[in-house]
């Protein structure tokens, strides 16, 4: 299983921080961030590596106050240096556990000098390593988060998901993404005014509208509150394309990327199981007479129905839902059967 790197340097600053602040050293590690989208399936050895250098630095602070700075060379290329090293340190058991878990890095170079070290990452040929970008995709259904999830880490991104505005907020508080996505429709908060927050932070991320609505007018008055763009759900593919192009200067074909099917057989099977919860959660709400929430059932299912290939539940779907919202005081009462008739015809 692959590591984050950087998660295993900022475990390590931490493990070591204590023993800092006894020595009465201020634990000071820049340049983090050069590691950020790295993985490894080296965990355990850069622990190591990283333990080391850290525990020369500790053992050289009397001689040099100099903070341990990771720079950028290039994109994929980092260089440390620690400097003015004794002779006791050149023949301490830190320096030798520095110098066997560097030799162990696939990406790692070590230069010695009289009084100095120099560690060269050449992260380009780490195996784990992916030229990915960090992609947010917020919507309340889980089925499309999911199919949408693995579909673009195929593609060779990282993806974290929310199941409302308000989560997807703080996500963006708490990192930086390259593209996000949002669903219209959720609970908490929905997508337009989580739109409007992320904004609010001074967010410039390309934000793109994810939505089963697709009318001219609902398209437009969407790109005019200011989303970038909107990708259709069930998601249409192309599109996709064409947005991760666009926004992600992706280069390479996405054309041949598709979900394999052991894969795809496995999420419409938990998608076919969930089916009866909406048998149950539509005859609820025909008994109550409740046309807001069939709307709200009716559009979750034309989001997520042709995802697995059920397209004539998101086709009636999609009619039932405009139904509720023509007439609010009106039942739709022969949509609602056709529509249950499918999700029993379907459901496991």
């Amino acid at each position: 299983m692959a590591s984050k790197i950087l998660e295993i340097l900022d475990k390590c600053e931490r493990r070591l921080s204590k023993k800092a602040k006894r020595a009465d050293i201020e634990l000071d590690i820049s340049g983090q961030s050069v590691f950020n989208l790295c993985e490894t399936t080296q965990g355990d050895d850069w622990q190591r590596l990283f333990i080391a250098i850290i525990q020369v630095h500790l053992e050289s602070y009397s001689v040099t106050a100099n903070k341990l700075h990771f720079q950028s060379i290039t994109s994929q290329h980092t260089r440390l240096s620690i400097e003015n090293l004794s002779a006791a340190i050149w023949q301490g058991e830190n320096m030798e556990k520095l110098t066997q878990s560097s030799a162990v890095i696939d990406a790692l170079t070590i230069t010695k000098c009289e009084t100095s070290i120099e560690l060269n990452f050449n992260l380009d040929i780490l195996s784990e390593v992916k030229n990915h970008k960090l992609i947010l995709c917020a919507d309340d259904n889980p089925d499309n988060r999911q199919i949408m999830q693995l579909l673009l880490e195929k593609m060779g991104h990282k993806v974290c998901t929310a199941e409302n505005g308000e989560l997807a907020l703080q996500a963006t508080l708490e990192q930086e993404f390259d593209l996000i996505f949002l669903d219209i429709q959720m609970p908490v908060m929905d997508g337009i005014e989580a739109l409007e927050l992320i904004r609010s932070t001074a967010c410039e991320t390309p934000i793109i509208a994810f939505t089963a609505q697709v009318f001219d007018h609902e398209v437009s008055h969407l790109l005019d509150l200011g989303f970038n763009a909107w990708l259709a759900k069930p998601i249409d593919r192309h599109k996709l394309d064409e947005i991760l192009e666009q926004y992600l200067d992706s280069q390479s074909p996405q054309e041949s990327i598709e979900i394999d099917s052991a894969e795809l057989d496995a999420l419409t099977h938990t998608y076919q199981q969930s089916l009866p919860q909406y048998i149950d959660d539509i005859n609820t709400a025909l008994e109550a007479q409740n046309s807001s929430e069939l709307a709200r059932l009716a559009h979750a299912l034309k989001g997520s129905g042709g995802n697995f290939g059920f397209h004539d539940i998101t086709q009636t779907a999609g009619q039932l839902e405009q139904a509720c919202y023509a007439t609010p005081d009106i039942i739709p009462t022969e949509l609602t059967e056709t529509l249950t008739a499918l999700l029993k015809k379907y459901k496991k």
